[in-house]
């Protein structure tokens, strides 16, 4: 807990100080707004701490017993369902998923909520697919490369203006909750199924549950398009 107190009071500091020398500078922002901006400092310090503190005591360790037990008692089928699951329910849940998807243009061609939902399930979907990757011990770079060809198809057909969106989308389903959880989860697995170590095999995971999103959200695009 110290640690990570001392490690974000050092990552906070140079913001701290930069928005503090332009306060008593060049741009002043008002007595109450800067006061705000304290306290507002020192919550963010003290809750990212806390937040990552059970992250490492309870998170982590809770999706490798998981996944590891599933894979040795041979639960796949359960690991998979799981997989696909979690997959939606934290994605559902992810505040910069949320942030993104609230500042969508009012002319979008879907409601808000088909857009969380369809990124949720593409997320879960990918989870389940980089599970099976470390099942079956298939190269990490073959499914990358089948996935990544799939992109550049649907970037092609797809509305331009959903381009942007689509990639924005996809790199913040890997936020401060889902990454640890789904490389715990990957860890798990490869623990007890792959030749690889481990944390390569977690990295897989992340990089999958990225491009989900990716891929579903330029989909919309191909529809949108074509309707």
């Amino acid at each position: 807990m110290k640690q990570h107190l001392k490690e974000l009071s050092l990552g906070v500091a140079p913001v701290f100080i930069l928005i503090s020398i332009l306060h008593f500078t060049i741009t002043p922002v008002g007595a109450e707004l800067y006061f705000k901006f304290i306290l507002s400092s020192i919550f963010v310090i003290l809750g990212v701490s806390i937040f990552l503190y059970g992250i490492n005591v309870a998170l982590i360790p809770l999706g490798k017993d998981i996944s590891s037990t599933l894979v040795q008692k041979g639960n796949v089928k359960l690991l998979l369902i799981f997989g696909l699951i979690i997959g939606f329910a934290v994605t559902v849940l992810e505040p910069a998923v949320l942030a993104i998807i609230e500042q969508l243009p009012n002319n979008f061609p879907f409601s808000k909520n088909v857009v969380l939902y369809v990124t949720a399930i593409s997320v879960g979907v990918f989870i389940l697919l980089s599970f099976l990757t470390i099942l079956f011990k298939i190269p990490i770079r073959h499914t990358l490369s089948v996935v990544y060809g799939l992109i550049i198809i649907l970037l092609i057909l797809a509305d331009e203006q959903i381009h942007s969106i689509a990639v924005d989308v996809g790199t913040l389903t890997t936020g401060s909750l889902t990454v640890p959880f789904f490389m715990a989860l990957g860890s798990g697995i490869a623990a007890v199924t792959a030749k690889d170590s481990e944390a390569q095999s977690s990295f897989g995971v992340v990089a999958l549950s990225s491009l989900g999103p990716i891929i579903a959200i330029l989909i919309l695009g191909v529809i949108s398009r074509w309707l």
